[in-house]
């Protein structure tokens, strides 16, 4: 396969397949100066099932172009670049983007640096002597991504509940809490602002000490409390 690099609109490469439909599809961003090992390892992904759309770029200004232009679900990275390298590479992507996958392929791993790019945010780092652990390995950051992405989302979410929670129990007279009953006494687990005009007592303090609410109640109220 003869392929050429001169614009950004011959590094986009679409790989037909007789059996589409079967075949996973994957956006992937390849960072390598070797238009024969960027052949490679589309055809290691294309013939493991995946329907590829790739592009290859060489230099930190094409990969921050690549990411502005186009979403990806994957980026694989040579390890050692003429004007580049997967750790640039990696701190580049991690600072747009904190859960995209990315995948190390080095000529030689060392094991230092390897742990070290480990440590700092790659999914993976394969020798590329080594290519049969790629779609392994592919297969495997996309689910870590996947779920790094929900739980972002999850977070996100939860967030946005406790806003609404708060500034619904702003408007609420009198002081919104729950409160949860175990065989030591009782423990608070939401408390409003407003039992610092109801009790005189800020939420942290309930918090710290939930029996005082106890103190204020008489011995009838206590009781049916409990």
């Amino acid at each position: 396969m003869n392929l050429k690099y001169e614009t950004i609109e011959s590094n986009v490469i679409t790989l037909p397949t007789q059996e589409s439909h079967a075949r996973k599809a994957l956006r992937l961003l390849v960072i390598e100066d070797s238009s024969q090992d960027y052949e490679l390892l589309h055809a290691f992904l294309s013939d493991s099932g995946y329907e590829l759309r790739g592009r290859r770029v060489e230099t930190e200004s094409e990969l921050r172009a690549a990411l502005q232009e186009g979403e990806w679900d994957l980026i694989v990275s040579d390890d050692n670049l003429p004007c580049f390298s997967a750790e640039s590479a990696l701190r580049v992507v991690r600072s747009l983007d904190p859960n995209m996958p990315f995948i190390i392929v080095s000529g030689s791993i060392q094991e230092e640096k390897a742990i070290a790019a480990m440590l700092a945010g790659a999914d993976d780092y394969i020798s590329k002597r080594r290519m049969g652990r790629l779609v392994p390995a592919v297969d495997r950051s996309l689910r870590t991504a996947d779920a790094r992405r929900r739980r972002h989302a999850a977070e996100i979410a939860l967030r946005d509940n406790e806003h609404r929670l708060r500034a619904l129990a702003a408007n609420i007279p009198g002081m919104l809490f729950e409160l949860r009953a175990r065989r030591d006494g009782i423990r608070f687990t939401y408390i409003s602002e407003g039992s610092l005009a109801l009790l005189g007592l800020a939420p942290a303090a309930l918090l710290d000490a939930p029996e005082t609410l106890l103190e204020r109640f008489e011995q009838q109220d206590r009781e049916r409390l409990l």
